[in-house]
């Protein structure tokens, strides 16, 4: 009887062993490689073991030793260290619960931003067009006044700025490269095409406590782990109504340490290798972007826009003004727009 239960025993590390061994070949050799698997359980499982492998393997690493002694070691050691093994073992189980429970909810939290997408279809495009005092239609002005115009009187509540740093290091929303080289109050004192209010942090701040519906996806084009700081920072409360674009895949992880659930990839800088429909599909079956953006003219390419918009999230282009265009490029497989006007 004894020797029976320790059979048992011998079989049971014996299985538990192996699962561990294949789990662990899988996350070695298809972590990064996710797209490979069909089944989207095991993409996303690879994705989870890849986002958490310290933790992992601070609870692997005992219980790989525990299986390599009992599997040299006799039956009555054997019996000792069980219990201790399938403590282990517990612990890692319910650690991967409570961490799969955490990944699907911030799953859900991303496809409901994705819906939103879907929805409002619009993405206006720096604030918006506006009317001066001189009657001249404005684009690309950042503005106060612009921001202001598209909350009340705008279809979509889906708003971009872009973002940089002054001379004095301070952070305000501009298109124009050369206000880097200027302090905040030479920005301020200049204004947007000489009419307008340029928007600092701490109005943007005040905006969208005004209007609670507003989401802003931000632009930023140099020093944008820093500026994503300082976005966080000024208003942490904020911070789930902020859509982060990225440039490059290297960009995400930085983005979501600082607290960033919401991450679109925009595409206009990357390097050609980097938006094959393949190294697209890798990145999306390793990380959750909310969708992806490029320039309308690409969606002419089928060979690029048909894989592409299969990927199953959005597909947004800029920059679009007029109907019939969006209507073609909805035909090609387009969800949406970044746009100057169409969205007022």
């Amino acid at each position: 009887m004894e020797n029976n239960k320790g059979d048992k025993a011998v079989k049971t590390v014996y299985i538990a062993g192996i699962l561990l061994l294949v789990l662990c070949v899988y996350y070695l050799f298809l972590k990064d490689r996710a797209d490979l698997v069909t089944i989207d359980f095991f993409a996303k499982a690879a994705r989870h073991f890849a986002d958490n492998s310290i933790k992992y393997l601070i609870f692997a690493g005992p219980a790989a030793v525990l299986i390599i002694l009992v599997l040299v070691m006799k039956t009555k050691l054997l019996k000792r260290l069980l219990p201790v093994f399938l403590a282990c073992c517990a612990v890692v189980f319910a650690v991967t619960a409570i961490d799969a429970v955490r990944l699907h909810k911030r799953e859900a939290g991303i496809n409901g931003m994705r819906n939103v997408f879907l929805q409002e279809r619009y993405i206006i495009h720096a604030g918006g067009r506006i009317t001066g005092e001189d009657g001249q239609a404005y684009d690309y002005t950042n503005s106060v006044e612009a921001l202001e115009n598209s909350c009340r009187n705008g279809k979509s509540r889906l708003c971009e700025l872009d973002f940089r740093r002054t001379a004095d290091d301070m952070i305000v929303c501009s298109h124009d490269k050369a206000d880097s080289g200027l302090s905040l109050a030479e920005i301020m004192d200049k204004k947007s095409e000489g009419l307008f209010t340029p928007i600092t942090l701490e109005s943007l701040a005040e905006i969208m406590r005004k209007y609670p519906d507003i989401i802003i996806i931000t632009d930023i084009k140099e020093d944008r782990i820093e500026i994503c700081r300082r976005i966080r920072d000024n208003a942490p409360e904020l911070i789930d109504r902020f859509v982060i674009q990225i440039q490059h895949e290297e960009d995400y992880e930085p983005v979501r340490e600082l607290g960033f659930d919401y991450i679109l990839y925009t595409l206009y800088n990357t390097e050609d290798w980097e938006r094959t429909p393949g190294a697209l599909k890798r990145m999306i079956c390793r990380y959750d972007v909310v969708n992806l953006t490029f320039w309308d003219s690409w969606a002419d390419d089928p060979a690029f826009m048909e894989p592409v918009s299969a990927l199953g999230v959005p597909v947004f282009l800029h920059t679009v003004n007029d109907e019939e265009t969006a209507g073609h490029y909805t035909g090609l497989g387009a969800d949406g727009f970044y746009t100057d006007v169409l969205g007022l």
